[in-house]
């Protein structure tokens, strides 16, 4: 049995009412055999509608955190502001230099031929009389206090003993006298008198490689108010 949908059942009936509607051929109204459907199969593919593949979320990846990680590097702290200087965080302490110690080496042997006062020697070196000024020190002269007391001083030093004279810069005076530390074995005749008070130190450039060694010595004996000092007869610091 051929099953005729609503609109071709009217077509059909209307052109036996009216002539003109059946001016249509039976091809032109009836499907042929090979367009319809053969089997309920091919029916119910024809009529099932088309199913489109179900739409999936896409997943979002995240990327794990590394198991160890490097920590930002601390930043070296500011130095700290002192009025218009800057002064690193950590300093080092400045250490000045010692004072330079005396020392006989390098220097030449003498026999003290004569004790002339409290800083000035005569000297028998290599078969000559040479008259030695001692380097850095001054004692008082002939016509000042305490006079006697430096030139014996210096005697009980020196006198009759062999002596190590050492140079520092210059080799004489403007009076033609040798400039020299003296010493007597390890005794460092210059500072001995300095230290007892009968000498106060000086400096006379540029033989001044002691002179911040004996200056030292100076302000002790001054401080004791030994030897000179309590003459007055020495310059005030």
């Amino acid at each position: 049995m051929i099953r005729l949908d609503r609109p071709l059942f009217l077509c059909l009936l209307l052109s036996l009412i009216f002539p003109a509607c059946g001016s249509a051929s039976q091809e032109d109204v009836l499907p042929t055999t090979a367009q319809l459907p053969t089997s309920g199969a091919a029916l119910h593919a024809t009529s099932a509608p088309t199913l489109l593949p179900p739409t999936t979320t896409p997943t979002i990846t995240r990327t794990p955190r590394p198991a160890t990680w490097t920590p930002i590097p601390s930043r070296t702290p500011a130095p700290t502001r002192m009025g218009q200087f800057d002064i690193p965080a950590t300093s080092t302490p400045f250490n000045p230099p010692a004072a330079a110690q005396p020392s006989a080496a390098g220097g030449e042997s003498a026999t003290v031929d004569q004790v002339i006062d409290g800083d000035t020697i005569d000297v028998q070196l290599s078969g000559s009389v040479y008259r030695v000024r001692y380097i850095g020190v001054n004692t008082p002269e002939r016509d000042e206090a305490c006079y006697d007391d430096a030139t014996q001083a210096n005697a009980a030093l020196v006198a009759g003993q062999t002596v190590t004279l050492v140079r520092d810069v210059s080799e004489t005076d403007q009076y033609g006298r040798l400039l020299r530390y003296v010493f007597v074995g390890d005794t460092f005749v210059n500072g001995a008198l300095v230290a007892d008070g009968y000498a106060e130190a000086r400096r006379y450039p540029p033989d001044t490689t002691y002179a911040t060694y004996l200056q030292a010595l100076e302000d002790a004996a001054r401080a004791a108010n030994i030897g000179c000092h309590p003459y007055g007869v020495f310059a005030s610091p």
